[in-house]
């Protein structure tokens, strides 16, 4: 086998959760002969028609998931897709209540959300038609899935049980996926063909249904994480893509230092700036680390994201970063824009 040809697909797989289908191999020069060649040689696995991967991601929980949403644009590469979220092609539904980890939903099928008609041969894929806002859409472990509250609002106008939709929606209110006030207008639309006047009296129903004491709601709106501060996820989005060891190292350091931040669990009271020190400082140590990775073409793109949301949240959270230009509010809580640094695309 062409040393090349193995460096091509490894590249191509790096950026994108060591996966790739044949489609993007033959853009970059690999034919299936060749694709063949490097499963019989153990370089690649085959997971289905179409799809291949690395074997040092057999074993994700995900990888099906993540084969299916491939399989949706085949040509175009993940990194292209999540340039443009509402139309990447999002996980729905059960599915996306089992990626938030929410309910005990059987998720048999993989479902997906695009903005155009799209018919799937694939056995256990399902694509429905819908136009989504950006505000519905959010990243979990990288692949784009619609948020809580959408996610909510599709179960219930899928009929599914208001007890189980009860406790499916207490567990989203405890963890600070969602709250009230975010949730009540996503079930404005379904709350009539739920017996409900508006989606305010729907979700009251829902955590009386629930059974969940007054004072832990209170307690879980409290502490839910502010949405401005939500950076750190996008870093480990990115991270996801790449599979180089080191990088999903620094990626689980980063991952370690932001969980009090991704698990909701300061208030206002706390301090956001000493709260999100630690992750600063991890994100800092990263930043500055990143600059080898470019050198692999593939990477090009998801590094110069990486060196983005890297300067834009350590500007955030009140440190500098090189190449950055500061663009924080008043109060420091929200970031205007930032500088991309030279040469990184």
């Amino acid at each position: 086998m062409k040393t090349e040809v193995v460096v091509r697909a490894n590249d191509l797989a790096a950026s994108q959760w060591g996966l790739l289908t044949s489609a993007q191999a033959q853009a970059e020069g690999v034919t299936r002969m060749q694709l063949t060649r490097l499963v019989e040689s153990g370089i690649l696995d085959r997971l289905e028609h179409g799809v291949y991967a690395t074997p040092s991601v057999q074993g994700d929980p995900l990888l099906s998931l993540r084969s299916s949403w491939l399989t949706l644009r085949p040509s175009a590469r993940a990194e292209e897709r999540l340039a443009d979220l509402t139309s990447a092609g999002v996980v729905s539904h059960a599915s996306a209540a089992q990626l938030h980890g929410i309910g005990d939903l059987l998720a048999d099928e993989h479902e997906f959300l695009l903005p155009e008609r799209f018919q799937s041969r694939r056995t256990g894929v399902r694509v429905r038609r819908t136009l989504l806002g950006r505000s519905e859409v959010t990243l979990s472990s990288g692949l784009p899935v619609t948020t809580a509250a959408r996610t909510i609002s599709d179960l219930l106008d899928d009929g599914h049980d208001l007890d189980h939709m009860a406790s499916l929606t207490a567990e989203a209110l405890r963890r600070g996926l969602v709250d009230r006030q975010s949730l009540a207008p996503a079930l404005d639309h379904v709350a009539p063909r739920r017996g409900s006047r508006d989606g305010q009296e729907l979700t009251a129903r829902l955590i009386d249904l629930s059974d969940m004491p007054p004072a832990e709601l209170t307690s879980a709106e409290t502490t839910r994480r502010p949405s401005g501060h939500a950076i750190p996820d996008d870093i480990l989005t990115i991270l996801r893509t790449l599979s180089d060891p080191e990088l999903q190292r620094m990626a689980k350091e980063v991952q370690q230092s932001t969980a009090k931040i991704t698990a909701g669990v300061f208030t206002a009271s706390d301090g956001l700036s000493v709260a999100l020190e630690p992750s600063r400082q991890a994100v800092q140590r990263l930043s500055e680390r990143v600059s080898r990775w470019a050198e692999v073409p593939s990477n090009r793109d998801a590094i110069a994201r990486l060196r983005d949301v890297l300067g834009t949240f350590v500007v955030a959270s009140g440190g500098r970063a090189g190449g950055v230009s500061e663009g924080t509010s008043a109060d420091g809580s929200s970031v205007e824009a930032a500088a991309r640094p030279t040469g990184s695309r």
